[in-house]
């Protein structure tokens, strides 16, 4: 559980660098262009880049939590398996057990 909400945090810390890294490349890019376009003003100005990708990386990242979260389910189920077979098996000794008492006593 600790380690699903370090991972949360990291992502959203991921996700907000990326997209003020993203936005203040594209002010930039934005700035560039408006100067070109005062030097040549037949060019068109670049189009902004589509903010898909912080997108994605957000996706990529739930993705990420729910894997993490299905193989913690599966160790979780694995370990329950372990601890049933575990009390079948002590069940199974203590059966033996009392049938050789059993056994002994008559």
């Amino acid at each position: 559980m600790f380690l699903l909400i370090m991972i949360l945090i990291f992502m959203d810390i991921y996700v907000y660098c990326y997209i003020t890294t993203s936005s203040s490349s594209s002010s930039s890019s934005s700035s560039s262009s408006s100067s070109s376009s005062r030097n040549q003003q037949h060019q068109p100005p670049s189009p902004p880049p589509p903010p898909t990708t912080t997108t994605t990386a957000a996706a990529a990242g739930t993705n990420n939590t729910n894997q993490q979260q299905q193989q913690q389910q599966q160790q979780q189920q694995q370990q329950q398996q372990q601890q049933q077979q575990q009390q079948q098996q002590q069940q199974q000794q203590q059966q033996q057990q009392q049938q050789q008492e059993e056994e002994y006593y008559l």
